[in-house]
């Protein structure tokens, strides 16, 4: 849940939902409103929303024995006014879960996504007085400052992942190991899918695994930790070689070959106290850095290459490698344990060459939100406009706590890109490159920011801007009574050149896309927080 410290303190320190020693019960209820107009900075498309998302949770712990303790959390994700519309027969609502629907009028099948799923479904195997636990089944992955892997709680729905955590805590060293599988190649009986797979999308089997190990020093902790996103691609159609068809599982060859990202990476930070701001010291301060490594299972044809073979493709290759690098520095101090002047760096490589043997620019691990310190994403800001990745971005933030009236913030934020060449990419990860979303020159007209998508510098028919655009937020988050809090804020939002060169583009002959740059962007929402 993202509660704000008090509340997450209370929510924690609650005996009136303990119905015996052995079962607790709890709950939130978020609805949020939200208003977003012209965040991609165009006046000549209709992208104003206006809408309320709702999250409701209700979570329940059964602790029968000092060797287990099962978790369950029921969680329902929603836009007021949505529903499921009603399907040809009903069978599949025998089944918990079935997103599979058959619908005869059109004899075709259909996914309806359910709005109301297991956020949380596993058990904690322990032993009395030792460290060592293990959690088994559908859980949250949560790491330092969710940066890389966290639960991603401001989205809607949130994450969770279906694998196995071990993990070892004491005074001195925390070690977490863990996997999880993201997608699975074969449906299950009965009408239960897979998420993707290769009945249900583009990848074949893929995993999470990594550890995260925490060093604690008396005035500081060392986080080390190493990620890895494995996946296999599906097989390509099969192939007849002659009048024999190549067995598809073993001879055929795969859209891409194994894609394997490795990330690696250490983070060190004074703010020991469950990442709380440290109250006996007034300066806090936190350094992080990562790199990649791996495949990204595509090899890169040589263009200089004369020699062809009977496809048209040169006969020398290599394959791409990831070569992402990330950094990010923090720090704040703050007087009479109220007042806050923080600062942050975050930088995330770019690549200035997309048509080569080098994945430069930074990928994103499952979690699409990067970092929640101070409540916020400390990176997107409050209108999570731009995923880290490709950019260098400049943040300060003044909080001011009062006894009375909650906590006050304003934030400011200088997005730029790392490397002028590359795309401006979303929240999700995804280059907002415009026209049919993929890297082609020949869409620049339509392009969300300039960019050379062809690797030759010649072929650049406009100038390269740095700027993606420049964010101010105020929120205000208000602990109105036990169990209920209220979080506001607005935002205001100014495009920079990179996407006022691609907007105005002097070679489009088109006036309705040469002149369509509005630099201005707003966001404001309200959200009330029940939890206990």
């Amino acid at each position: 849940m993202l509660l704000d410290p008090e509340h997450a303190k209370e929510v924690r320190e609650n005996k009136t939902f303990w119905l015996s020693n052995q079962f607790r019960v709890g709950f939130l209820l978020r609805p949020r409103w939200e208003d977003r107009k012209n965040l991609d900075f165009n006046s000549s498309t209709d992208d104003y929303t206006s809408r309320i998302l709702q999250s409701s949770q209700l979570w329940f712990i059964f602790d029968p024995s000092p060797y287990w303790t099962v978790k369950f959390t029921i969680q329902d994700a929603r836009v007021w006014g949505g529903s499921q519309p009603a399907q040809f027969g009903d069978r599949k609502y025998f089944f918990s879960n079935s997103a599979s629907v058959f619908d005869p009028s059109q004899q075709n099948r259909t996914t309806v996504p359910n709005s109301t799923d297991i956020r949380e479904g596993f058990v904690l195997l322990k032993i009395p007085d030792f460290p060592l636990k293990a959690f088994v089944g559908r859980q949250v992955f949560v790491f330092g400052d969710q940066r890389m892997i966290g639960g991603a709680n401001w989205n809607t729905n949130g994450l969770s992942f279906d694998g196995l955590r071990i993990s070892y805590e004491s005074s001195v060293l925390d070690f977490h190991l863990f996997g999880a599988k993201m997608t699975a190649s074969q449906n299950g009986p009965n009408g239960v899918l897979t998420a993707n797979g290769r009945q249900n999308g583009s990848i074949d089997d893929s995993y999470l695994v990594g550890n995260y190990n925490t060093i604690k020093f008396p005035y500081f902790i060392v986080d080390i930790y190493e990620f890895g996103i494995l996946k296999k691609w599906i097989p390509e159609t099969p192939a007849y070689l002659g009048q024999k068809i190549i067995d598809e599982d073993i001879f055929s060859p795969r859209a891409r070959q194994n894609d394997k990202l490795f990330t690696f990476g250490t983070r060190i930070t004074n703010r020991t106290n469950n990442n709380f701001l440290p109250k006996s010291k007034s300066w806090d301060w936190t350094l992080e850095i990562a790199t990649q490594l791996g495949y990204t299972g595509q090899r890169q044809y040589a263009s200089w290459d004369l020699l062809k073979d009977e496809n048209g493709k040169s006969y020398y290759s290599e394959k791409v490698k990831y070569t992402g690098k990330f950094f990010v520095f923090q720090t704040g101090y703050t007087f009479w344990d109220k007042l806050r002047f923080g600062t942050q760096f975050t930088y995330s490589s770019g690549d200035p060459n997309r048509r080569d043997g080098s994945h430069s620019t930074f990928e994103l691990l499952p979690n699409p939100r990067f970092g929640i310190f101070p409540y916020f994403d400390s990176v997107a800001g409050l209108a999570e406009n731009i995923g880290l990745k490709n950019i260098k971005s400049y943040n300060i933030s003044i909080n001011y706590q009062t006894e009375k009236w909650g906590l006050f913030t304003i934030s400011g934020f200088i997005h730029r890109k790392a490397v002028r060449e590359d795309a401006w990419y979303a929240i999700s990860g995804d280059p907002n490159t415009g026209g049919s979303g993929s890297c082609n020159i020949n869409t620049r007209a339509s392009a969300f920011s300039t960019e050379n998508c062809s690797g030759n510098s010649f072929q650049i028919l406009k100038p390269l801007g740095a700027g993606i655009f420049n964010e101010i937020d105020f929120s205000w988050i208000y602990h109105y009574t036990e169990g209920v809090s209220v979080w506001m804020g607005i935002g205001y939002l100014k495009g920079g050149d990179s996407i006022r060169n691609a907007k105005t583009d002097p070679f489009n002959p088109n006036p309705e896309i040469r002149y369509n740059f509005f630099p201005n962007a707003y966001i404001s929402y309200f959200m009330i927080n029940v939890a206990m």
